[in-house]
């Protein structure tokens, strides 16, 4: 069985990071993500240029950073170490959230482990066998990724995990949870080969601004790049909005190895999605 995992140069970019705003209307702290795939399968050879002239003019709706509205359905995951609050973006990703809260109203997640936990990266979970290699979606079989052209791994965003493969979101999710993301992250990843210019300058602005991992974002390059590389990103369908406390505090647990894949990311102290549900926000 496939360890799932977010796969996207953690280790390699573990200090590639920044975004401002375009149209400044987020009030959240910074929230970054990562992955644990290197990069010797990715392009290289590019130019090395400053994140201030990469990128286009386009500008961009930070709706993800906004608070939910009223009436608007969100998902509380009640943790053993406090709640998190997490609004959902079904217009944008709407195979994502549909299996999100088919899982999550079915019982699905409570008493699931956060399995996979990385401080300055995220924080990962969704997975029955608590392994890393388990869980499926409420069809019984992976599903598609989706690339909301809007939605970013800025810190706080709820994401899935994935094989690598092209269709191939199951149960699990993540919290990207890192905190900065500077210049030098960018300028690493375009020598790296990723198609730097094609993201909008204020999207990496923004980055700087509030944090994420932005290698994980695959909604801006080119469909060649996804295909030559086999590299198909991750779906960004929730935006925690309140408990990012609770997200650093669990990033910041004692980890050990993992007995699968060596990787130090197994808490010490297991750490568990008492209850999962969906409510409708008040205020």
């Amino acid at each position: 069985m496939k360890f799932k995992s977010v796969l996207a140069l953690f280790f390699f970019f573990s200090s590639i990071f920044v975004f401002s705003s375009c149209n400044d209307n987020s009030n959240l702290s910074a929230i970054s993500n990562g992955s644990s795939q290197t990069s010797s399968d990715t392009a290289s050879g590019s130019d090395s240029k400053s994140a201030a002239q990469m990128g286009t003019d386009e500008e961009v709706d930070f709706k993800q950073l906004d608070p939910p509205e009223i009436g608007e359905e969100i998902a509380v995951l009640t943790t053993s170490m406090g709640t998190i609050k997490i609004r959902l973006f079904p217009d944008d990703a709407p195979k994502a959230v549909e299996n999100f809260k088919g899982l999550v109203n079915s019982g699905y997640y409570n008493g699931v482990t956060f399995h996979r936990v990385m401080n300055d990266f995220m924080i990962q979970s969704g997975d029955p066998t608590g392994t890393g290699a388990g869980g499926e979606s409420i069809w019984g079989e992976d599903f598609e990724i989706e690339l909301p052209e809007n939605l970013f791994n800025f810190r706080g965003a709820l994401s899935m995990a994935n094989t690598g493969l092209k269709d191939s979101n199951g149960s699990q999710f993540f919290i990207v949870q890192a905190t900065t993301v500077t210049e030098d992250m960018f300028e690493q990843m375009a020598e790296s080969g990723f198609p730097i210019e094609s993201i909008p300058q204020c999207v990496i602005d923004k980055y700087i601004e509030v944090g994420g991992y932005p290698s994980l974002d695959y909604n801006r390059y080119p469909e060649e790049f996804l295909e030559t590389y086999q590299r198909y990103g991750y779906t960004v369908f929730g935006q925690v909005f309140e408990g990012m406390d609770v997200v650093d505090a669990i990033a910041g647990v004692e980890v050990e190895a993992n007995p699968q894949s060596g990787e130090k990311s197994v808490p010490v102290t297991p750490i568990t999605i008492d209850k999962a549900e969906i409510v409708v926000y008040e205020g």
